[in-house]
């Protein structure tokens, strides 16, 4: 098993777990395990919260992830609205929700 099957196999062994952090989204009709954050922002007074998926990067990877995929996560879809690979095997997926 070479380090970057190590890597993954880590995260969505462990972080990317229900019992820990992780959520499951269908993405493109694939099961992708990550975890999913909705800060709350306010600009000029405005609140609002910037909705994130992050997963590993092999996943982005394999199954295509780019903007503008659909991302479904607890029944709410979602569109990919950037994608932000962090340089450790994770990529942040910026989301906008679809109306």
């Amino acid at each position: 098993m070479s380090l970057a099957d190590n890597i993954l196999s880590d995260l969505e062994g462990l972080f990317y777990s229900s019992s820990e952090f992780g959520v499951e989204a269908s993405i493109g009709g694939h099961a992708v395990l990550g975890i999913y954050d909705a800060p709350s922002s306010e600009a000029l007074g405005v609140g609002g919260t910037k909705p994130v998926f992050r997963c590993a990067t092999a996943r982005v990877t394999q199954y295509s992830i780019a903007q503008g995929s659909a991302v479904i996560i607890g029944g709410v879809t979602y569109k990919v609205v950037s994608v932000e690979p962090d340089g450790t095997g994770e990529t942040v997926l910026g989301l906008r929700e679809s109306a």
